[in-house]
């Protein structure tokens, strides 16, 4: 039998704190600006992929879509930081992303070892 996820008050936050996160990222993706990234493709993928993770029971298949939604994330960001610095977005997009892989890896830690 698969360990069921035990949700305690630090794993929730995080939770919170990557549901945040992940609306900075649909801001920045969002831009109004012409001149800006329009990449809203990747906050979509980002928040299926968490949405996805929230509806798994075990630890270890939230440990699972951790790791996926973490890869994504990664690759995302190798992608932002090959675009040139004047692009609009840029440099916010790359640190919303950057936060969301650091929450998602906190996450990790939470669910392997729980209490």
């Amino acid at each position: 039998m698969e360990n069921v996820i035990k949700i305690n008050n630090e794993i929730a936050d995080l939770i919170i704190k990557l549901c945040f996160s992940i609306n900075d990222l649909k801001k920045s993706c969002q831009s109004n600006d012409k001149g800006g990234l329009h990449f809203f493709s990747t906050y979509n993928d980002i928040k299926t992929r968490m949405d996805n993770l929230l509806q798994v029971s075990s630890s270890k298949a939230m440990s699972a879509k951790i790791t996926e939604t973490k890869a994504f994330a990664k690759n995302s960001l190798k992608i932002y930081k090959i675009f040139p610095t004047e692009i609009n977005g840029r440099d916010k997009t790359i640190q919303t992303l950057n936060r969301i892989v650091n929450q998602l890896t906190d996450l990790e830690k939470l669910i392997s070892n729980p209490l």
